[in-house]
């Protein structure tokens, strides 16, 4: 083997190792998703006290609150706030990032209205999708007094954030009052008000703005889409190993 065969052969296992890595990490992503949308499809259940629960419900918007960044009215919203900033790596290529130094939530809980009954999800517990954007996203030079973020918190994000300072960010997920949800989640065991807590299983509360069968159909799509990227990926990693193979072959033949 030459020496210059020698060296592609080399790039062509690291190209395969590091478009290996990728598809393995979108074979991941099927699975999970996969396995989330086996969850979301079982027969929904009542509101059971200490019982995992999977239910379509109305959310309650009987106390409506003023979302901190749109100051749309609303049921319920969560607010993530960032310091942006710019810095070079190792390879000196220019990478931005966002530190999160504050989250508003309001209110604490919303009702989700299911047929007579009402059950309470604590918005500590409602994690919109992050595959997907925010309802209202908006940069700032300055943070407006609106969003509440105290000093403290700014400075420390200064103080601990990597490169530059670029600017400040938010983005925003609301709940409107009358808007349809599919839940997978656990009702806690105690007397009072119904109170959704983690699902056993899962270790989350999920929460999907639609019915449920929108929600398979969602995941399942994703799963699918994960699969054929993880295949793309696949083909691309052992192309380069291809041609030095087809390449050796027709050397061989030619000095056989």
């Amino acid at each position: 083997m030459t020496r210059g065969a020698r060296i592609f052969l080399v790039l062509a296992v690291v190209w395969l190792g590091l478009w290996g890595m990728g598809s393995v990490l979108f074979f991941k992503g099927s699975r999970a998703q996969s396995a989330q949308a086996a969850e979301w499809a079982l027969p929904a259940t009542g509101l059971v006290r200490g019982a995992d629960v999977r239910f379509e419900g109305v959310v309650d918007g009987s106390n409506p609150v003023t979302a901190p960044l749109s100051q749309r009215p609303c049921a319920a919203a969560l607010t993530h706030v960032y310091y942006g900033t710019w810095y070079y790596d190792g390879q000196g290529e220019r990478q931005q990032s966002a530190l999160r130094i504050a989250t508003r939530r309001a209110p604490e809980a919303v009702g989700i209205v299911v047929g007579a009954e009402r059950v309470e999800l604590p918005l500590e517990l409602w994690r919109p999708p992050t595959a997907k954007s925010a309802d209202v996203s908006e940069r700032f030079a300055e943070l407006p007094a609106r969003l509440a973020v105290p000093a403290a918190d700014v400075a420390s994000a200064r103080a601990s954030a990597r490169g530059t300072f670029t600017h400040f960010s938010a983005d925003e997920w609301g709940l409107t009052g009358g808007e349809r949800v599919f839940v997978v989640g656990h009702v806690e065991e105690r007397d009072g008000r119904l109170r959704l807590a983690r699902h056993r299983g899962l270790g989350r509360v999920d929460v999907f703005r639609g019915s449920q069968a929108d929600g398979v159909r969602d995941l399942r799509s994703g799963s699918s889409g994960l699969r054929i990227a993880g295949g793309i990926f696949v083909a691309l990693a052992v192309l380069p190993l291809l041609g030095f193979a087809i390449v050796q072959l027709r050397r061989r033949r030619a000095h056989g």
